[in-house]
C-alpha cells in the first residue's frame, strides 16, 4: 500500500467516525422538532373535544344541582353557562355561544359592569394541555409573577385597567356577569375568542381558559385613578 492511500485511508476514516458520533446529535434534533409540531398536531379537534367535555361538565353539574335543589340549585352549583352578550335574551344559542364558567370564589359586590364600563381585574389565561405545557400555555396574565397565588394575592396583585368592549366576546360576556370579588374560570370557545386568528402566542382555533378576578368597576366617565 502506497503512503498516498495509507493516508486517504485514514482521513475516510475520520470522516466517517464524525458521521457516526454526530448521527446521535442529528437524530436528537428530529426528535425535538417531531415533539414540537406533535404538541399542537390536530389542534382543531383536540380544542373543540376540550371545550366540549367542559361544557358538557357544566350541563351535568347544573343538572344535578336542580334535580336536587329545585329553585335554589344556583346556592349548591359552582357551575354557570352564560349565553354570549351578543345574543338576545331570547334569541337561539348554539354550542360556541356559550361560555362555561366555574365560580371559585364569590365576591360581595351588588353591581355588575355594563359594557362600556371599565373594570379592574387580575387574570390568567392559558391554552389547552399539551406534552410540553401540562397545565396549559400561558399567554397572558396581570402582574410581573406566573405564580397564580401571587396574581390573586391582595397584598401582591397588580389588577388591569380594562375597557370591558375591548375584549374577546367571551370575557366580555364574562365580565358583564361579574360582581366586585367574584373569582371565576370561564372557557372561551375560540369563536368567542380570537377564531382563525392566530397570535405570537395564541394558534387559530384555541380554546381559551381565563382565571378572572374582578377588584373594580368605572362607570363611563369615571376616573378609575391608580392602583
Amino acid at each position: 500500500m502506497t503512503t498516498t492511500t495509507s493516508a486517504w485511508l485514514r482521513n475516510l476514516g475520520r470522516v466517517l467516525l464524525v458521521i457516526l458520533l454526530a448521527s446521535p446529535l442529528l437524530t436528537s434534533c428530529e426528535e425535538t422538532n417531531e415533539d414540537v409540531v406533535d404538541e399542537y398536531s390536530n389542534w382543531t379537534a383536540r380544542n373543540d373535544s376540550a371545550f366540549a367535555s367542559r361544557l358538557q361538565q357544566a350541563k351535568q353539574a347544573i343538572k344535578n344541582a336542580q334535580a336536587n335543589y329545585g329553585t335554589d340549585w344556583e346556592d349548591h352549583c359552582n357551575w354557570r353557562i352564560l349565553r354570549n352578550y351578543t345574543i338576545p335574551t331570547d334569541g337561539t344559542f348554539n354550542t360556541s355561544d356559550s361560555i362555561p364558567v366555574e365560580i371559585i370564589a364569590k365576591g360581595t359586590g351588588t353591581v355588575v359592569p355594563l359594557y362600556s364600563d371599565s373594570v379592574r381585574a387580575n387574570y390568567v389565561g392559558r391554552l389547552i394541555p399539551t406534552s410540553g405545557h401540562p397545565n396549559g400555555y400561558l399567554f397572558a396574565n396581570t402582574g410581573t409573577s406566573v405564580n397564580e397565588d401571587e396574581t390573586f394575592s391582595d397584598k401582591l396583585c397588580t389588577p388591569a385597567l380594562l375597557l370591558v368592549s375591548n375584549n374577546v366576546q367571551g370575557f366580555a360576556t364574562a365580565l358583564q356577569h361579574m360582581h366586585i370579588g367574584d373569582l371565576w374560570r370561564i372557557y372561551i370557545h375560540p369563536e368567542l375568542g380570537y377564531g382563525e386568528s392566530a397570535t405570537n402566542s395564541i394558534p387559530k382555533h384555541s380554546m381559551l381558559t381565563f382565571t378572572i378576578q374582578l377588584k373594580g368597576i368605572y362607570r363611563k366617565g369615571q376616573i378609575a385613578g391608580d392602583w
